[in-house]
């Protein structure tokens, strides 16, 4: 997947050349033949991933991006570039599993994009609601006020004011909340010990997620199982 973000550039699928202009994404499909470059007179600026996973092929097909049709125009480019550089930084911070699944849930939102951006553009977008939504498809890892705002194209400032008139609590304490519920799920309908769903959900110390926990269901995770359970 190729993200341009300023000139331009091409790429040749089945013999077939396809021009790729600003605000557009590139997406090739594995296992084919291909070459791309950007043009001399206007070079282009890119943000590339390769992406793979059990969902990636029906996620292109909803976007209806095939090897004949691989360029789209994204109605908000920038969000798809902020994404795409939250995925890169998760992966240059280590292996964890909670950076795992910051990468894994910005690529998942960046291709889910790709499908709405097939649907009429609205007539104006809640950068709290694409927040909410996007926080939601992964409770891994924190994200700070800063990131989100910058994804939704707003100061720190306005966009947590925004937030918090919108929710009724801050960014993070939302999604101390997400990361909470996942917990409860998990101890509810998994067999999975404290340590690994501590881990699940972003916390790489089960002790202190131990305590958290705590703090905010009156429980710790071992006697919340057996509460629920009882």
């Amino acid at each position: 997947m190729i993200l341009v973000t300023d000139g331009l550039g091409w790429c040749v699928i089945a013999g077939e050349r396809h021009v790729v202009r600003s605000g557009q994404v590139l997406v090739i499909p594995a296992g084919i033949p291909h070459e791309y470059g950007s043009e001399t007179d206007h070079p282009w600026t890119i943000w590339w991933m390769h992406v793979m996973g059990p969902a990636v092929s029906d996620l292109l097909a909803s976007a209806g991006l095939t090897a004949a049709r691989p360029v789209l125009t994204l109605h908000e480019p920038h969000k798809a570039q902020a994404l795409v550089e939250l995925a890169l930084e998760r992966l240059e911070q280590d292996d964890s599993v909670p950076s795992m699944v910051g990468a894994s849930g910005a690529a998942w939102h960046l291709l889910s994009m790709l499908t709405a951006d097939q649907a009429p553009a609205r007539a104006t977008t809640d950068p709290v609601e694409w927040a909410r939504e996007y926080l939601q498809a992964g409770t891994g890892e924190r994200i700070g006020v800063s990131e989100l705002a910058a994804m939704v194209g707003l100061s720190r400032s306005r966009f947590a004011e925004l937030f918090r008139r919108s929710t009724g609590t801050g960014v993070l304490a939302y999604q101390t909340r997400l990361r909470m519920a996942r917990a409860r799920q998990l101890l509810d309908t998994s067999d999975m010990g404290v340590a690994a769903i501590a881990r699940s959900v972003g916390y790489d110390d089960a002790y202190y997620f131990s305590r958290h926990f705590k703090r905010v269901h009156g429980l710790n995770p071992t006697a919340y199982r057996a509460h629920a359970k009882g």
